[in-house]
């Protein structure tokens, strides 16, 4: 099954809000077609929005023929959208450099389907966004198509952020072993570093809720989602756990009633926040302890046989003094979990050994194995 929303493995910040934004921008091609975009349209900007409360929106609209049947089915949980889902992308990159903006029916005639959403757009979106995708479900199966490819025209939406605020998270402990509790403590703060205080923000699963259209309660929780607000220091702390399921997304909801809208969302989040962990184990066993100058050293052992499929490799180390240096490196069999790792022994006495793996997974920290000598012998 094709999966076309795409995803980021680091922390990402983003704000939006409401107003109106002037001027359209609009992409046509004529005819029909199997899953064609005959136009999209998007409110261009330039948008000029000012600190936390400051708003601005982008209506987007697009016109789908899709002769396969409507395009409003739900094939599963990863979908969570009911329409068509537009995805933008911020040029050059920065924090939050996606946005996905979910565009609702509104007219069908015959297989041609008009969709529209608002984008709600905060001033930490600063920056110039272009749409590079339109992706819908029809008969259980995802549908997608690049508008810079058909009908052809690249749209985009620009954004003048000033007194932008600020969203951080912090991992407490920053690793902690195998399995073991960890916390996030996010911080909101306005652009003059002031916290922002009594805000709710909503903790969810990226696909396994809707989001409500106005803020949540405090307490309210449904479909792995979770109200909370923040204390006087702009902070709400959640436990992190499930690493290998797909991790959760806090959102900030702005002040109700901005611009006289009373489901006004002036957004703030952390995008697939991953806690991070040792290795469950590493193991590593020298083929001899007593090994002569000039010949070789092999290491063997495993890692974490629970999460096998990963690409990691182990570094071999060698105390020299009170600081560990790497001498040789080896990559972990994706299946069996398993390295083998060779390195000559150059120094003449006692040495002190150890192998470190990383890499398999974003979530795991490097893990050393226990110490180990090896002594190196003239004969």
């Amino acid at each position: 099954m094709r999966r076309t929303i795409s995803v980021v493995s680091a922390v990402v910040l983003a704000m939006s809000g409401l107003a109106v934004g002037p001027g359209t921008a609009t992409a046509t091609e004529p005819g029909t077609g199997t899953g064609r975009v005959l136009s999209v349209a998007v409110d261009p900007g330039p948008f000029a929005v000012d600190g936390y409360a400051g708003q601005a929106q982008s209506t987007i609209t697009a016109v789908i023929d899709e002769p396969r049947g409507t395009i409003d089915a739900n094939p599963g949980e990863d979908w969570p959208h009911q329409g068509v889902v537009a995805e933008f992308r911020r040029t050059p990159g920065g924090p939050g450099d996606l946005e996905n903006v979910d565009l609702a029916p509104v007219s069908k005639s015959g297989s041609v389907q008009t969709f529209s959403g608002r984008w709600l757009i905060g001033s930490a979106r600063v920056g110039t966004w272009t749409l590079v995708g339109l992706y819908w479900t029809v008969a259980s199966r995802y549908e997608g198509a690049d508008p810079r490819v058909s009908p052809g025209v690249t749209l985009t939406i620009t954004v003048v952020g000033t007194d932008v605020p600020t969203s951080t998270v912090s991992l407490i402990p920053p690793v902690v072993p195998f399995g073991a509790r960890q916390v996030a403590r996010f911080t909101f703060r306005t652009s003059t570093g002031d916290p922002i205080v009594g805000a709710t923000v909503l903790w969810r699963w990226y696909t396994g809720c809707p989001d409500p259209v106005s803020p949540p309660p405090v307490g309210y929780a449904v479909l792995d989602c979770l109200g909370l607000r923040t204390n006087n220091l702009g902070q709400v702390t959640l436990r992190l756990d499930d690493k290998m399921n797909v991790p959760k997304v806090l959102r900030l909801w702005g002040p109700p009633a901005v611009a006289g809208d009373p489901s006004t969302q002036a957004l703030l989040f952390h995008l697939y926040v991953d806690g991070r962990e040792y290795y469950k184990w590493v193991s590593a066993a020298p083929s001899t302890t007593s090994v002569r100058i000039g010949r070789s050293l092999t290491v063997t052992g495993s890692v974490n046989r629970d999460w096998p499929g990963g690409d990691g490799v182990v570094r071999l180390q060698r105390l020299i003094g009170r600081t560990w240096h790497t001498i040789a490196s080896a990559i972990v069999h994706p299946t069996s979990a398993r390295y083998s790792v060779v390195a000559p022994v150059t120094t003449l006495g006692r040495s002190y050994y150890r192998v470190v793996a990383l890499g398999a997974f974003s979530y795991l920290a490097p893990t050393p194995s226990r110490v180990f000598q090896v002594t190196g012998t003239r004969r």
